[in-house]
């Protein structure tokens, strides 16, 4: 119900009025503030610059009646409800009152907490339904109005858009034809008799299947066309087509159609648009053994890139141990200017792993073994995890690394692999900053869903800024402190955010810095609310209007599950109790779907016992909630699910 509420108070009786200021301040539903005047022509002053939700009336003022107050009011256009306020005895004054209008009445040795508080409930709806009654009349007869013109102005046009027709039929490329309930062309243009070589006069008249070439197509086609007619329920069911046709000539080719049935004089009519397609066939025939060429040659890359990568690492990996063993080998010690060479082996021999471990991810990217595990998650904690790995290597350097992405930025990606690109983006930074240098991690103004690495470092040549996110290209340099990498860790991330179907993108500076930013989809989370009761769902969707989701809501549990199986959903918040099927219900259909089994389910119930909780999470349920619900024990349960 509305609140706050301001009530004027229209009594010359000072005790009275004193009264009911009293008990309406007591109303806890509202906060009422009150202003009150003796009479009339007061009460109407006061009204000139103001507009109360409620009026209180006193049946008897002096010099007039609250009955006629009330009719004075409200022929001046005051939208408040009215109560008659009255100490007199009978129906006189109640019969007065509904013939003024007034919307309830109290009275005065009645007054009390629970009558005032139904009698403002009561008139609050009832002036409620009022405005929205008037309101649809007065939208109603603006309805009317508007279409009366429109019929005018569409009369006029329909004359008009008669020469159009012929004039636009004329010149189009296509042809048009009707049939006639018996499948007889009735009208025909004059591309169609360039495109088929009949003539008007050849060709009107004849059945439609004249132009069919013989053959499987020619029956179902002239079926599928009377199907339309026999179970067009409206003009505008259509059927497209395609179909080999033939030429006046005898020559065949290949023609796709579009058929509408149009309802005319109660019987069903088709009209017909062909085009010849055949050029277009060979064409995209062409087109698609080409491109399955093309994606057979990159599958058959990307295999030998795998295999030979996966054939590589098991050699590396036993030379290193070897290496290791060689390295550590105190019986037979190594002089230093072996060690130093030993120690160059090595360091080789690891940056090569690291090369083949990029390679294979790269490889499994690309042929689909990774794929991304999507879910909500705070972009500014995934930024601080990859800050705090690096910032030894970053002290080492004397560089200062700062995280400026806001608190609960959401992003909608794989925690795992978006972690990668940020800790792949921030070494690179780290690689080339120069002592006392900074890198910043940031939310690129006016644009959602995207994190940008920033440095102060020394840049990269604009010559290079073209192949830094390409396999083929050899991209990797030498950090400001001799730092040596594979120059696969670029291509990786890019192919991680291609994954995601987004993207990097990269500005630098020779000597002032680099920027790289990295782009996500922007996907609102969608959530799903089920409650019996419509305040409750209120309540909660209030809350959740703070933390920037797309709510709908469910008052059943087989609305609910009807919503789960059509729409994708990224939460459930479903109450356990309800009529014929609870949570529960929800919860184990959500479980025992495959397309749904990993979708979050919250349970809310008033029941605080044990059991309930238990039973809730031995079937499922991500978590539970008891009543009453506070929005700062809520919202954080859900933006553990949707960031």
């Amino acid at each position: 119900m509305k609140s706050p509420l301001q009530v004027l108070i229209i009594d010359d009786n000072a005790v009275d009025s004193t009264l009911l200021r009293v008990f309406l301040r007591k109303l806890a539903r509202w906060h009422v503030t009150t202003v009150v005047r003796q009479n009339g022509e007061d009460a109407m002053t006061w009204l000139k610059d103001n507009e109360p939700d409620l009026i209180f009336v006193d049946y008897r003022l002096e010099g007039e009646t609250g009955t006629e107050l009330i009719q004075q009011i409200k022929a001046a256009g005051c939208p408040a409800g009215f109560i008659l306020f009255t100490g007199h005895e009978g129906e006189e004054a109640i019969l007065e009152a509904w013939r003024a209008g007034a919307d309830d009445y109290i009275h005065k040795s009645e007054l009390s907490l629970e009558t005032l508080s139904r009698s403002i409930y009561h008139t609050l709806h009832k002036v409620s339904a009022s405005r929205a009654l008037q309101e649809a009349l007065d939208s109603l007869r603006r309805t009317k109005k508007d279409l009366e013109f429109r019929v005018l102005e569409r009369t006029a046009q329909l004359s008009e858009a008669h020469e159009q027709l012929d004039t636009i039929t004329s010149a189009a490329h296509d042809a048009i034809v009707m049939l006639d309930p018996g499948n007889r062309i009735i009208f025909w243009n004059p591309a169609a008799e360039r495109i088929f070589g009949y003539s008007p006069a050849e060709i009107l008249g004849q059945d439609f299947h004249t132009l069919l070439a013989q053959g499987e197509l020619w029956g179902t086609l002239l079926e599928d066309i009377g199907r339309i007619c026999r179970e067009g329920s409206d003009t505008g069911h259509r059927l497209v087509a395609e179909a080999m046709v033939r030429h006046q000539n005898g020559q065949n080719f290949v023609m796709e159609g579009s058929f509408t049935a149009i309802l005319m004089k109660g019987a069903w009519y088709v009209v017909g648009i062909l085009r010849d397609i055949t050029q277009q066939k060979e064409d995209l025939a062409t087109l698609k053994r080409a491109k399955e060429e093309a994606e057979q040659a990159t599958r058959l890359k990307d295999r030998f890139v795998s295999l030979v990568a996966h054939d590589l690492r098991g050699p590396f990996t036993t030379i290193l141990g070897f290496l290791e063993l060689l390295e550590n080998d105190v019986k037979n010690p190594l002089s230093s200017k072996q060690k130093s060479f030993l120690a160059w082996v090595v360091e080789s021999s690891k940056k090569m792993l690291r090369m083949i471990d990029e390679l294979l991810n790269i490889s499994r990217l690309k042929t689909g073994k990774i794929t991304p595990d999507r879910r909500f998650f705070d972009a500014r904690f995934a930024g601080e995890r990859a800050l705090e790995n690096l910032q030894p290597q970053a002290m080492a350097k004397k560089i200062l690394l700062a995280n400026h992405i806001p608190e609960n930025y959401r992003v909608y990606a794989d925690p795992n692999l978006f972690g990668e690109v940020l800790h792949n983006l921030i070494s690179n930074a780290v690689k080339f900053s120069r002592p006392g240098d900074q890198i910043t991690l940031k939310a690129p103004q006016g644009e959602l869903s995207s994190v940008a690495v920033e440095d102060t470092g020394v840049g990269i040549p604009a010559s290079r800024l073209v192949n830094l996110f390409k396999l083929e290209e050899k991209t990797s340099t030498t950090g400001t402190a001799g730092e040596h990498g594979t120059g696969f860790g670029l291509p990786f991330a890019d192919e991680i955010m291609r994954a995601h179907g987004g993207s990097i993108r990269v500005v630098s500076e020779e000597n002032k810095g680099s920027t790289f930013s990295v782009h996500l989809p922007t996907v609102t989370p969608r959530l799903l609310v089920v409650d019996d009761d419509p305040d409750f769902r209120k309540l909660l969707l209030t809350f959740l209007e703070r933390i920037g989701v797309s709510s709908t809501e469910s008052s059943t549990a087989r609305d609910a599950i009807h919503k789960i199986s059509q729409y994708p959903f990224h939460l459930v918040i479903c109450d356990v109790n309800m009529p014929e099927m609870g949570g529960f219900e929800v919860l184990s259909h959500v479980r025992s779907n495959p397309k749904t089994k990993t979708l979050p389910v919250i349970l809310i119930t008033g029941d605080n016992s044990m059991e309930s909780r238990e039973k809730a999470f031995r079937m499922g349920a991500d978590d539970f909630i008891n009543k009453p619900i506070a929005a700062n024990e809520f919202l954080p349960r859900v933006r553990h699910f949707v960031g």
